[in-house]
């Protein structure tokens, strides 16, 4: 029997990849692809089209993708033209699996890079976020996305059986920061509209220590602000978040045309309480995480002298 040429070979091997790549399930490889990415890190991937490389790293590339990242108990959902995921290795000491996510192009601004993993109880996550559209993060608490873009940079390990074990480090950097206005519920029967104010700069770092989140140089806003002012203290972790101790202390100034607007009376009037100096306020928390919800009385602030 004469055995086949080498451009025999070629060519069957290339017909082989080329049906291969055409009659290929891909659908159904994308939603295994994505009920493992869910199985491990509770991020939710929907994407209209899915293609693969194997060089120089095996990775998956995502177009018009939409995420669901879970946040505690809420969620953050973002929109990318692409997303490269790919699979490897999130630390090497000790070692264990991770997944990588690279959005490119956020559909309202920015690029954010995350790669997480898990090893025992413990979860790793480093994150680079560059020119992040605040608008496009519905945060907890707020009824309306704030306004600005934001720089970030984090590296956590969070152990999840016991929140005090926990290291890291979070950095951020943002411009055009704009509150929405808003109402605030204080307590059953006592609320207050908040102005939108422009804030404009702002950056900080959180320090996770021994299970202690230092607030290091947390500045909001300058002089051309209509509120400028600091953020300090820490938060003592807990086993769990609820029994996690918060020890916040916040400095304000509002700018004279927000003091001077009528219909800023009545927000003006609940920070007369804790007024330090004409348009200078001074608040502190100092409770543990359950106390700040409900009808505990500790959910308003104290008075910083």
């Amino acid at each position: 029997m004469r055995k086949p040429k080498l451009k025999q070979i070629l060519v069957v091997i290339g017909l082989f990849f080329f049906f291969l790549l055409v009659f290929f399930p891909w659908q159904n490889l994308k939603g295994i692809v994505f009920a493992k990415v869910y199985a491990a890190t509770r991020i939710l991937l929907v994407a209209d089209d899915m293609s693969i490389s194997l060089f120089p790293l095996p990775s998956v590339t995502l177009s018009n993708v939409n995420v669901t990242i879970p946040i505690g108990d809420a969620e953050i959902e973002l929109a990318s033209e692409k997303l490269g995921l790919r699979i490897g290795m999130a630390s090497y000491f000790p070692p264990n699996f991770g997944i990588s996510m690279n959005l490119k192009k956020l559909k309202k601004g920015g690029d954010l890079f995350m790669n997480t993993g898990q090893s025992g109880n413990t979860v790793s996550l480093k994150l680079d976020a560059s020119s992040v559209n605040l608008e496009q993060l519905s945060l907890p608490g707020l009824t309306r996305p704030l306004l600005g873009t934001v720089g970030s940079d984090a590296n956590l390990r969070i152990d999840q059986a016991d929140l005090s074990k926990s290291t890291g480090t979070i950095t951020m950097k943002g411009e055009n920061l704009k509150t929405p206005g808003q109402m605030v519920d204080v307590m059953p029967g006592m609320s207050f509209a908040i102005p939108g104010l422009a804030i404009g700069k702002f950056d900080g770092q959180i320090n996770l220590k021994k299970g202690v989140m230092d607030f290091a140089n947390f500045k909001l806003g300058d002089a051309q602000s209509d509120l400028s002012g600091t953020v300090a203290g820490d938060i003592k972790l807990g086993q769990d978040l609820n029994r996690s101790q918060v020890n916040i202390m916040v400095r304000l100034k509002l700018a004279q045309k927000i003091l001077n607007d009528p219909q800023n009376k009545t927000f003006v009037s609940f920070l007369e309480g804790y007024q330090t100096s004409p348009g200078e306020y001074g608040l502190k928390w100092n409770a543990m995480v359950a106390e700040l919800s409900g009808l505990s009385i500790k959910v308003l602030p104290e008075k910083l002298n």
